[in-house]
């Protein structure tokens, strides 16, 4: 599949062997992959340090203020901009 997008993407590359598109492509996706891995990695630990710190009475602090300024903005919302006749929340 990789291989018949490469050959019709970049017809120059035909005079190289077949063995070496497919090594390129080998290689390419060895890189694609470990990328995705080290992105995964940064995100799951990036996600369990910000759990870790909510879980302080800091983060509980900022939960609770952020939760406050969402009720209000909720409010604000539902006064200056009313749900009209037949409109409903999905």
């Amino acid at each position: 599949m990789y291989l018949e997008f490469i050959q019709f993407s970049f017809p120059h590359l035909v005079c190289f062997h077949h063995e070496n598109i497919e090594y390129f492509v080998i290689q390419v996706n060895g890189v694609k992959n470990y990328t995705t891995n080290k992105i995964d990695g940064v995100k799951n630990y990036s996600i369990e340090k910000i759990n870790d710190a909510l879980k302080t009475s800091y983060g509980q602090a900022v939960l609770g203020q952020v939760d406050s300024l969402l009720n209000s903005t909720e409010k604000c919302i539902d006064y200056y901009l009313p749900e009209e006749d037949g409109e409903h929340l999905l």
